[in-house]
């Protein structure tokens, strides 16, 4: 997944947390992310922590209107608070905003 200007999203109302969730899920949903594996949970952390350095990358390249204030906490608070549709065995997310 490469970040264009058309991924990111310009203007006040951004919220990174709703985004990066929904990426994560996306990708977790195409990779078929199975958490009920030995690996799920290592699989999810590394996928939210891949999401919020694109963050950083776009904000850094002009695609972001702002960069997240404390990515390393942000991070690990999002790991330990997912939503259970993302902890549930074989990832099976789907996008409340209705994306998809």
């Amino acid at each position: 997944m490469t970040a264009t200007a058309s991924d990111a999203t310009r203007g006040d109302d951004v919220n990174p947390l709703v985004e990066i969730e929904h990426r994560v899920q996306a990708r977790a949903k195409d990779l078929a992310l199975d958490m009920g594996g030995p690996d799920g949970d290592a699989g999810l952390r590394a996928l939210i922590d891949d999401e919020i350095r694109r963050w950083g990358d776009d904000f850094r390249r002009g695609l972001r209107p702002f960069d997240l204030a404390t990515p390393d906490d942000l991070g690990q608070r999002r790991s330990t608070t997912w939503p259970a549709t993302a902890r549930s065995p074989r990832c099976s997310t789907t996008a409340t905003s209705g994306r998809s």
